[in-house]
C-alpha cells in the first residue's frame, strides 16, 4: 500500500504569509528588534480594516545555525504588538521564546482577543531577539501566518 506523505510541519494558509525576518538577513550579534510590519497593511493576513480576519495565528521562527553557548550565551525570541509604527504607543509582548537552544521552528500562538486585551487598537507587529553572553550569534527567518481551522 502506497502511504502519503508531506513536508508541511504547520497548518497554515500561505496566502497571507507575512514575513516578519527574512532568513537572508545578517546573523543577529546582540538584541535586536526588526521592522515593526502593519498588521492592517497586509491584505488578509491578520486584522484587516480594524477587525480580526483570523482570531488565531502563529509566528513562526526558524533558527538555521547551530546556537554558541560556551561564553554563557543565551537566546530569546519574543513577538511584540504596537499602536504605532514608532513602538511607542501600547507596546506589549504577546509571546516569548524563552529559551531557544538549537536550530529548529519555534512557533508562538497568537490569540486576537489576548492581543486585543493587552495593546487595544494595536496595528504594528514586530520580532526582538534578546541575546546575552561573550559572543552570541543567532541566524534565523520569522513569519506570521493565521492558523487553519483553529476556533
Amino acid at each position: 500500500m502506497a502511504s502519503i506523505t508531506s513536508q508541511s510541519n504547520y497548518l497554515f494558509d500561505v496566502e497571507p504569509l507575512v514575513t516578519l525576518r527574512n532568513g537572508n538577513d545578517a546573523p543577529e550579534t546582540a538584541t535586536a528588534s526588526e521592522a515593526p510590519v502593519s498588521l492592517q497593511a497586509q491584505g488578509g493576513a491578520y486584522w484587516q480594516n480594524d477587525e480580526q480576519t483570523f482570531r488565531y495565528a502563529a509566528v513562526v521562527f526558524n533558527v538555521q545555525n547551530t546556537l554558541p553557548t560556551a561564553g554563557g550565551e543565551t537566546y530569546a525570541l519574543s513577538v511584540e504588538v504596537a499602536q504605532d509604527a514608532a513602538f511607542t504607543l501600547g507596546v506589549a509582548t504577546v509571546g516569548t521564546v524563552a529559551s531557544v537552544t538549537a536550530p529548529g521552528y519555534y512557533t508562538v500562538t497568537l490569540n486576537g482577543d489576548t492581543i486585543d486585551t493587552l495593546s487595544p487598537g494595536a496595528k504594528y507587529i514586530r520580532v526582538t531577539a534578546t541575546l546575552a553572553g561573550t559572543a552570541p550569534v543567532i541566524d534565523y527567518a520569522a513569519f506570521i501566518a493565521p492558523v487553519v481551522g483553529a476556533h
